[in-house]
């Protein structure tokens, strides 16, 4: 919970509700602290607005003096929560799930036994196709994968995006492995508020030793297992 004391104008706080009468699915609302003011009776209020989409900032249709306040008595403001606060409630709701139990639990897959599927004919046909700009792979159902593109100046390069925040191992599992071959990122910083670490390494043009590269990191950085499947998406003239 917040205290008054502890509300800062221009930051996010947050309340939690339900849209169910048994409080099995949360309605998480996002509020800004606007500030202080008081009812007709000189009570004190403090006042929250609902962030507004950036998207809409330099669209002249909408005025901030339009916004809608929401209104907190001395009596409501327990509601407001910051970050920890909401990482409580949710900690909370959470002991009440999965609602359903799932199904007979499959065998674990094994790191072992791991099927790239076409994964060096589709290096080959980057290699070989001169207006391919960029091919990225990604294990199906996540974001976990790998850009190989071409470089401005010759070679090629290959591009990571993690999240240093959310995973910083896959970060450094990154690092280690290339400075195990003994290459250092010739692009390397943070984007997104620091959220997502851009990496980009030399890498070889010979299609085994790049296939093979590939192989380790997506087994090494991002665990790819038995039953994983490779999705691929090239950018070439015409996509761009």
């Amino acid at each position: 919970m917040a205290y008054p004391h502890s509300l800062i104008p221009g930051n996010c706080y947050f309340r939690v509700g339900f849209y169910d009468n048994d409080l099995l699915f949360p309605d998480i609302s996002t509020l800004e602290y606007v500030g202080e003011s008081a009812d007709e009776e000189g009570a004190c209020l403090w006042l929250f607005r609902e962030p507004r989409s950036t998207d809409n900032v330099s669209d002249p249709s909408v005025s901030p003096d339009g916004d809608s306040l929401v209104c907190f008595s001395a009596a409501q403001l327990y509601q407001i929560l910051d970050f920890a606060g909401l990482s409580a409630a949710i900690g909370e709701a959470a002991l009440d799930h999965p609602l359903n139990a799932p199904g007979t639990v499959a065998a674990q897959p094994r790191a072992g036994c791991v099927e790239f599927g076409d994964l060096s004919e589709q290096v080959a046909t980057f290699l070989d196709s001169p207006n391919c700009h960029s091919v990225t792979m990604t294990v199906q159902f996540t974001d976990d994968g790998l850009s190989l593109g071409r470089r401005r100046d010759g070679g090629l390069e290959m591009g990571f995006f993690p999240r240093p925040r959310r995973e910083p191992l896959r970060e450094s599992r990154i690092r280690d492995l290339f400075a195990s071959l003994g290459t250092k990122p010739h692009v390397d910083y943070l984007a997104d508020r620091g959220r997502t670490r851009v990496l980009e390494f030399a890498v070889p043009d010979q299609r085994e030793s790049l296939t093979q590269l590939c192989k380790r990191i997506l087994v090494e950085v991002y665990e790819m297992k038995e039953g994983d499947t490779l999705q691929f998406s090239f950018l070439d003239d015409t996509s761009v």
